[in-house]
C-alpha cells in the first residue's frame, strides 16, 4: 500500500468519526430550547413562591378579620347590657330626661 492509500483511509476513518460525532450531537436536544425550558421552570417557581406568600398573607387576613367580628360582637353584647341597664334606670326614675314627663313603661315616644 502507498502512502496516499494510507492517508485516504486514515482520513476516511476520521470522516466516519466525525459524522457519528455530528449524529450523536444532533440527537441530543438544542440548548437554547433547554435553556428556554430552564427559564420558564425558573419563572414559574418564582411565581410559585409569590402565590404560596399571598396565600398566607390572606389566610393571616382571615384569621384577623375573624377575631375583628369576635370582638365587634362582645363589644355589641356589652353595649346591649348598658342599654338595657340604661333603660332600667330611666324606668326607676320615672322621668323622662329629654321631655321631662313620666314614664310607667318603655314604650315613652323617645325610647322608640
Amino acid at each position: 500500500m502507498n502512502v496516499f492509500s494510507r492517508f485516504k483511509m486514515r482520513l476516511d476513518t476520521r470522516n466516519n468519526e466525525i459524522n457519528k460525532v455530528h449524529q450523536f450531537i444532533s440527537q441530543l436536544p438544542e440548548i437554547e430550547l433547554i435553556l428556554d425550558n430552564i427559564a420558564i421552570i425558573e419563572n414559574r417557581t418564582s411565581q410559585l413562591q409569590k402565590l404560596k406568600s399571598t396565600h398566607s398573607s390572606l389566610i393571616e387576613y382571615e384569621r384577623r378579620i375573624k377575631e375583628g367580628i369576635a370582638f365587634i360582637k362582645s363589644q355589641m353584647e356589652v353595649i346591649e347590657t348598658y342599654e338595657q341597664e340604661r333603660m332600667e334606670l330611666l324606668l326607676k326614675k320615672g322621668t323622662c330626661p329629654t321631655c321631662g314627663k313620666n314614664m310607667k313603661n318603655l314604650d315613652h315616644h323617645h325610647f322608640n
